[in-house]
């Protein structure tokens, strides 16, 4: 407590001295010459216009009140300026989202540096009965077993069995009413009732040489990131860089994100580095409504500004102001110390 209150004591010293040195410099340096013009009384460097001694209308109030609002109150805008600024950098598509997934190899097929996953927003199925009309054999009359994720696609289906198996093909459209979907290619063959498949975003697959991390966030491996080197959407095997500290279970969860992204969903929440967690990470969507909120809130309070300037305006208190301050100028008699320098 006394080393607490001795630094109190000695700051305090430093700030009398940054105050009181630069006063006592002044007096000693700089010269002393003074006039009749310098003694005069003025307000903003203007002459003196009649008596202090006056009841000020109040419209002199509301003008002088509009420009502190609007001359003090721009510091809010700094506020929503960096939330802006750093909420059009998350929008940046070229920074990769954020994908959360699970280990999906058997405990003894794992390795360290390789494994399957999967993708949470991954939806397994089942093929149906063949639709009747399927000429370009483009069409599949499944059953999903969830829901497909709310993320826009495109979105590609892999058979995880039967004689397509591992082979990907892109989705056109899928009818939520008809249980069918329709492919951007044909099939070689339609498959059988029963075959299984998996329905994803295909885009989320690029991750070899990209800055992504992979972040454990379950596990043995809890709180370890690794670089990816590669990853084969066919198969769903993720090699890393380097072994993990301790070996990979199924079920193990992890994140895939963006240091950068990581990073500014730090600084626009005033986080400390490293507390937000990869799922947690602002994505470009988010991002994106962020900045849109910002600019809106700009706008508005600007727009509050103007009204408040046009209200004035229209009443006419701007011209009544110059009015008055002239017509006082010509009525008042004229300082000695500028009637002396005429």
């Amino acid at each position: 407590m006394a080393e607490l209150v001795g630094h109190f004591l000695i700051l305090a010293l430093i700030i009398i001295g940054f105050l009181i040195v630069p006063l006592l410099v002044g007096r000693l340096v700089r010269p002393n010459l003074p006039t009749e013009e310098k003694d005069a009384i003025y307000e903003c460097g203007e002459p003196t216009i009649g008596t202090s001694y006056i009841q000020f209308d109040l419209r002199f109030y509301v003008v002088a009140l509009l420009f502190i609002i609007f001359d003090v109150e721009i510091a809010f805008f700094f506020p929503w300026a960096k939330i802006y600024g750093q909420a059009t950098q998350l929008a940046d598509t070229r920074l990769e989202e954020t994908h959360i997934g699970a280990v999906l190899t058997p405990d003894d097929q794992t390795t360290r540096n390789s494994f399957s996953i999967r993708f949470n927003s991954a939806v397994s199925g089942t093929c149906s009965e063949a639709p009747k009309e399927n000429r370009e054999n483009k069409k599949l009359a499944i059953t999903l077993q969830g829901l497909l994720p709310k993320e826009k696609g495109p979105y590609q289906i892999r058979f995880t069995s039967g004689a397509l198996a591992g082979k990907m093909y892109r989705v056109a459209r899928y009818h939520d009413s008809k249980k069918l979907v329709t492919l951007r290619e044909s099939l070689p063959q339609i498959p059988k009732q029963g075959v299984e498949f998996v329905i994803d975003n295909y885009k989320k697959r690029v991750y070899a040489g990209k800055a992504s991390q992979l972040y454990w966030t379950s596990g043995t491996n809890k709180g370890e990131h690794s670089s990816i080197v590669s990853y084969n959407a066919k198969t769903e095997t993720l090699t890393l860089t380097e072994p993990l500290p301790n070996p990979v279970q199924k079920s193990d969860a992890f994140a895939i994100a963006d240091p950068a992204r990581l990073l500014l969903t730090e600084k626009i929440l005033s986080q400390p580095p490293g507390s937000v967690s990869a799922e947690d990470a602002i994505s470009a969507s988010t991002g994106f409504k962020l900045a849109v909120v910002g600019f809106l809130d700009i706008l508005v309070f600007f727009a509050v500004l103007l009204v408040g300037f046009a209200y004035v305006w229209m009443r006419g208190d701007l011209d009544w102001v110059r009015a008055v301050a002239e017509r006082a100028r010509q009525n008042s008699p004229v300082p000695p110390a500028l009637a002396n320098k005429k």
